[in-house]
């Protein structure tokens, strides 16, 4: 299969991994984790999670703390024997309150997302973003029980109320209503959730206090670090999921194809799933989405997809054949639904709307409330005759009763005719209309979503390869005849991300995905280059006064003015190293004060809290730091003695550090600054003048660069893309206000460049292309607030910025428009 759009984008691959569940076996499997006022359910609260229960399930308990004592009940999440949800409560150990989904009856073997919100006094219950019950709660607090946290039971002594079936992404969110309404399901796994700006919880300062049943490895696993989850009997975790991706990886820089299968006319076709898998597109009892893309060689009838068999017309058919009036290379797109016998069925579609040998996408949206179905052709709800493609079915008309069939693609099974062509991406989806009106088609290869029932031709190397299934349904793809992997594609790329800022007109589609606007590359991905230097924004990040802060500010480096409030970090701390790309600030380690492994990380254009990243290898403050465009470097650092240890992240990919190489010796209070290829790591104490540099794209043990004009530490690097700037320092007691620059591309010893204002220790820099910038500090006799800059290609002493929202210093700085960047 040939690679797509590689002569126009030279696009990575991001490798997208689903997430994970918990698989609990109805006996004697489930989880409990201690109490210790987490999970105290007053005030605002949210609980949801995931769950694919089995066929035999009765009174499946999901989560909850609950005993039948006195004064031991606090709140449950269950399902009944009658497949409703219900949620309990207590406040005086002695009576409860159920609240029971009015209409939210669930089957087995199929995901549904679960979501119980306190906002204020009303309780509302959630099942796949529909809210289905509400209740206003007058009490001020629910009983709260010393009883543990029971994840797939409630009671440890009662085994016949554990589930049988799946859990995935459970998440307990404190003082926090996330939904207040009605909400389209996460399609993405779910995250730590970050308290407000000010409201201190405690530990993670976060919102979230239980995040768990997430990984495919290790059952156990709880994402918050506030936790430890027992596991009782033998609860697994499993590869099961309701379709959530976890975080994209980029793992290569060639685009990779999605697939298509080809139909030769003369008895190809897929046969999928089983007798009543697929009723829902005929029944008219829920909504539904199938959507695909084709490419057919003629304009003759051609059957697409469908249920249904013989002459009995009982199910749903989609085909695209032409009109009396159509050319001979123009077609269009037709549905029929019928039920009981021959003629007893009603069909509809659009004249001319598709071309013969182009690729088509195709969709069919069914809306069950009021029975009616639109097609769309290439994002537009397409025209018939009489001016209208959507369709009513009638009662008369659509089948209520199961059919025996399977879905069938390209075969007429009326009349044994069968397709000539290619069918790319067939996705069915049940319960959800991803089209209410005209829209741009996907650009990216389809991805399960929450519904997917099935997707499949997509697959470069298989016929009957299938993307995903709802678990335990056991649908598999059976071919017939001959149909084969075609070198034919409607030219989609699989998922890639640049996390930028992009030029022209731009939309989003059913997938999440950013669809671009037109243009040429540079235009369109203004990641390849530079940030405009009068764009560029810089942040400073945490520091001490002497207090330890979390605050994170902003600037845009070009202007002048005060500094504004971004957001905070996870732990308030100083002595932080930091790395940056266009998009993302990484805000490493630091002291608090003790050495932290912390890493927290940001996107420069937008504002909001931090979230974490991952951890350095040790525990350590003090470090340099350097990056490029896709790497960030950290070198030295002391715990409990300095380092000359270099690690390196992957600033577009959230994991811990890994190892680079070393310094040419350990120290700390070290200065940082790069080009797109080099790091330069300048100054440190004990007594250090040395000037390193490494080859960032790769790994190994750092070069002498030179020296400083002067031994000191706490020195501030910033840099554009040619020349590094390491401005004043320490050398206890005494406090420098000396500027360097070097030529990063050259070697040898720094050149003076001018002054700061005053001597100043460890102010926070970052940079454009133009200015580099310098916030906070401590300058005789105490920590200040004072941002100054200086223009990197010339001389010369610092002048006046404005002011960060709080004094202080050992704060680090990041910028999405320093010389690493190009």
């Amino acid at each position: 299969m040939a690679k797509l759009r590689v002569d126009k984008i030279a696009a990575p691959i991001v490798k997208d991994e689903f997430t994970g569940s918990v698989f609990f076996d109805g006996t004697g499997d489930y989880f409990s984790v201690a109490d210790n006022g987490d999970f105290d359910a007053s005030g605002d609260f949210t609980i949801e999670l995931w769950a694919n229960l089995s066929l035999n399930q009765t009174n499946g308990w999901l989560v909850g703390k609950w005993n039948s004592g006195s004064n031991q009940r606090e709140f449950l999440i269950n399902v009944t024997s009658a497949g409703k949800v219900q949620f309990y409560w207590s406040t005086d150990g002695n009576t409860h309150g159920a609240l029971n989904t009015s209409d939210g009856t669930i089957s087995a073997y199929e995901w549904n997302h679960y979501a119980w919100v306190k906002n204020g006094s009303v309780l509302t219950g959630y099942i796949n973003g529909v809210a289905l019950a509400s209740k206003t709660d007058l009490t001020s607090q629910y009983n709260n029980s010393s009883n543990p946290l029971y994840i797939g039971t409630i009671d440890a002594d009662g085994s016949s109320e554990r589930i049988g079936g799946y859990i995935s992404n459970l998440r307990i969110c404190k003082g926090h209503a996330v939904y207040t309404g009605n909400f389209t399901v996460p399609t993405r796994e779910l995250e730590v959730h970050l308290g407000a700006k000010g409201v201190v919880f405690p530990a993670a300062d976060n919102r979230t206090v239980l995040l768990s049943c997430q990984s495919s490895t290790d059952a156990t696993a709880e994402a918050t670090g506030r936790h430890t989850i027992t596991a009782n009997g033998d609860p697994t975790a499993a590869d099961a999921n309701p379709g959530l991706f976890r975080k994209t990886n980029i793992t290569s820089t060639i685009t990779e194809t999605t697939g298509s299968v080809y139909f030769d006319g003369t008895g190809d076709y897929l046969d999928i799933g089983k007798s009543g898998d697929f009723n829902f597109l005929h029944n008219g009892a829920t909504d539904w989405t199938v959507e695909f893309w084709a490419k057919t060689g003629t304009a003759t009838r051609q059957f697409v997809w469908g249920t249904g068999a013989s002459s009995a017309q009982t199910g749903f058919y989609l085909q695209i054949m032409s009109a009396a009036d159509a050319q001979s290379d123009a077609t269009g797109v037709f549905a029929l639904v019928g039920r009981g016998a021959a003629g007893n069925y009603i069909g509809w579609g659009a004249n001319n709307c598709l071309t013969v040998n182009t690729w088509h996408h195709i969709a069919a949206v069914f809306k069950s409330s009021d029975k009616t179905l639109a097609l769309y052709v290439d994002g537009r709800e397409v025209d018939n005759d009489s001016g209208t493609v959507s369709g009513t079915f009638a009662a008369a008309n659509y089948s209520s009763s199961n059919s025996s069939y399977p879905l069938i693609v390209a075969k007429n099974t009326h009349s044994s005719t069968y397709l000539t062509g290619d069918i790319s991406n067939l996705r069915v989806v049940a319960g959800r209309r991803l089209y209410t009106s005209d829209f741009t088609p996907p650009v990216h290869a389809l991805e399960p979503i929450n519904g997917t029932r099935i997707l499949c031709c997509n697959n470069p190397d298989s016929v009957t390869a299938v993307s995903n299934t709802d678990i335990g349904r056991g649908y598999t793809v059976t071919a017939s005849g001959d149909p084969t992997v075609s070198t034919e594609n409607p030219g989609l790329i699989r998922d890639f991300t640049f996390g930028t800022e992009f030029k022209g007109v731009t939309t989003f589609d059913t997938q999440g995905y950013f669809v671009p606007p037109s243009g040429t590359t540079a235009e369109r991905f203004p990641d390849f280059g530079a940030v405009d230097a009068g764009s560029a924004r810089g942040l400073f990040g945490g520091g001490r006064t002497p207090s330890y802060l979390d605050t994170i500010d902003y600037i845009t480096i070009a202007t002048t003015g005060n500094a504004q409030d971004f957001g905070n970090l996870t732990v308030a701390r100083g002595y932080m190293s930091s790395s940056s790309s266009r998009t993302r600030g990484v805000f490493n380690g630091g002291a608090t004060p003790g050495a932290l492994k912390t890493q927290d990380f940001i996107t420069i254009s937008s504002t909001g809290d931090a979230l974490n990243f991952g951890d350095l290898q040790t525990a350590r403050y003090g470090a340099g730091n350097c990056s490029s465009s896709t790497r960030g470097l950290f070198g030295g650092g002391n715990n409990p003695s300095s380092s000359n240890v270099i690690e390196f992240i992957t600033i577009a990919t959230a994991g811990n550090t890994q190892d680079f190489g070393d310094l040419t010796q350990a120290r700390t209070y070290v200065a940082g600054c790069s080009s797109s290829t080099r790091g330069i790591f300048g100054g440190g104490t004990p007594g250090v003048n040395t000037i390193d540099f490494v080859t960032i794209p790769t790994t190994g043990d750092a070069t002498d660069f030179g020296d400083l004009s002067q031994v000191r530490e706490g020195v501030t690097g910033c840099s554009n893309r040619t020349r590094g700037i390491f401005a004043g320092g320490l050398v206890s007691p005494t406090l420098f206000d000396t500027i360097d620059f070097v030529t990063i591309a050259a070697l040898g010893n720094a050149t003076d460049f001018g002054d700061l204002v005053a001597g100043a220790y460890y102010a926070a820099g970052c940079s454009s292309s133009i200015r580099g910038v310098l916030g906070g500090a401590f300058i005789t006799p105490a920590y200040q607030n004072t941002i100054q800059y200086v223009t990197i290609a010339s001389t010369g002493n610092t002048k006046d910025f404005g002011d960060l929202t709080d004094t202080r210093g050992v704060a680090s700085g990041v910028s999405n428009g320093h010389g690493g960047l190009g």
